[in-house]
């Protein structure tokens, strides 16, 4: 095997693993989305509160499922300069949603009421019961989506820039 393809392999490897992180970030943010909506997902899309997590989620999903496509299928030379960018724009919104969410945190005391909570985190609604503890989860699964991506930007960097195959030098060069 060609380093480049040792290095497709590895990224692909570690881009399945990144599917671990995203499904904290993904079960903290729905729990927190039916805590704050009563259950009515088609009433909580509306919500300007988590709208940008739900795209952000969404894009962290499917950019891994291109990852993985393009590391596995040896097309990560071709492609990773676009990987590179698309890491860093959601890492750079995982980064602003991890801030803004603990700030949120950091503003909520043990003994404070339902409604107090809601007005501390900036809610509309009063919560059905304390979305504390997801969003607690939401901001670890973001948090560990972005270490994930930095991680996955230096794998795709290394990977994208390996030696090519011998056989593609040699008709290069003649």
């Amino acid at each position: 095997m060609t380093s480049a393809r040792v290095w497709g392999t590895v990224t692909g490897i570690v881009a399945v693993f990144t599917i671990a992180p995203w499904a904290v970030y993904l079960g903290g943010l729905a729990k927190f989305t039916s805590e704050i909506n009563g259950g009515d997902y088609s009433e909580a899309m509306k919500n300007r509160f988590i709208m940008l997590d739900w795209y952000v989620l969404a894009a962290q999903l499917f950019y891994l499922l291109v990852l993985i496509t393009c590391a596995f299928a040896k097309w990560l030379r071709r492609t990773a300069s676009m990987h590179n960018m698309w890491l860093a724009v959601n890492s750079a919104l995982l980064v602003y949603i991890s801030t803004q969410r603990l700030t949120q945190i950091d503003a909520v005391n043990d003994d404070m009421s339902l409604a107090d909570i809601a007005a501390a985190i900036g809610l509309d609604v009063v919560p059905l019961n304390n979305p504390l503890p997801y969003l607690r989860a939401e901001v670890a699964g973001t948090i560990m989506c972005a270490t994930m991506n930095f991680f996955l930007t230096i794998l795709i960097s290394i990977g994208g820039t390996a030696e090519p195959e011998e056989g593609v030098a040699k008709a290069a060069a003649a």
